[in-house]
């Protein structure tokens, strides 16, 4: 308990206690607050995943307490084979341990109503927000670090994407195990981070679901999404950028 009331006063919000988890309520909100708006004068950092029938862009950005903001957007295919595509704008804050602070994943596709998921740790609550409903929230317990994936079918709002592979990444280093929430469906369970995150010779494998996401010491550098069909390799922007300045 004196471990989480520092981690409270040091803006981290919320430590993970066995059996259950206490937030720290407006004090711990007000302080991530104010930690978003000190951001650390690092650059942001841009990462482009791209395959002839999607792609996905991810803005980093580190801050003051070591942890990062990622805003993401992916666009693809809404369903094995012909069909209308998928869009996903994804953004989540990560605290410095690397455990998700809040998200908001927002699904557009054709005929169908925009759809928005928040999940929030601190409040231990997922909300769904679909246009022309009313809002569906529901609990989850904060007792392991959170991380979503998309439902088991190939053809649901959600699909596996560089920021939640990310995030997967991230929360299985603070493991020994972490909270899968599956947001379409409402359910969540908590698995062991060796079923999520398997170490290889190049650094990780990231396994949401039925897809495997490669990642290196830095970031993704490869995501393969079989229900789709999708091999999206991933470069850096900035580093591009950079050496085009420098005439290299």
């Amino acid at each position: 308990m004196t471990n989480y009331l520092q981690g409270c006063l040091t803006g981290l919000g919320l430590f993970w206690v066995l059996g259950g988890a206490v937030s720290c309520a407006p004090a711990a909100r007000a302080e991530a607050s104010t930690h978003r708006r000190a951001e650390s004068k690092l650059p942001a950092r841009v990462h482009r995943c791209a395959d002839p029938r999607g792609s996905s862009r991810v803005t980093r950005a580190p801050q003051a307490d070591g942890g990062e903001v990622l805003r993401g957007d992916s666009e693809m295919p809404s369903a094995p084979g012909p069909g209308g595509r998928l869009h996903l704008s994804e953004s989540a804050t990560l605290d410095g341990l690397g455990r998700l602070v809040g998200a908001r994943i927002v699904a557009t596709r054709p005929r169908s109503p925009v759809t928005t998921f928040v999940l929030e740790p601190l409040a231990g609550t997922v909300r769904m927000l679909r246009e022309g409903a009313s809002a569906v929230e529901w609990r989850v317990p904060a007792d392991a670090p959170w991380v979503y994936r998309a439902r088991s079918s190939g053809d649901g709002l959600l699909a596996s994407t560089p920021v939640a592979a990310w995030l997967a990444a991230r929360a299985a280093v603070a493991g020994p195990v972490v909270r899968v929430l599956v947001p379409e469906t409402g359910e969540s369970y908590l698995a062991p981070i060796d079923q999520l995150a398997i170490a290889t010779e190049t650094g990780t494998t990231v396994v949401l679901d039925g897809d495997g996401v490669d990642i290196d010491a830095d970031f993704v550098t490869e995501a393969r999404l079989s229900a789709r069909g999708l091999r999206l390799a991933c470069l850096e922007e900035t580093s591009n950028v950079s050496r085009r300045a420098q005439g290299q």
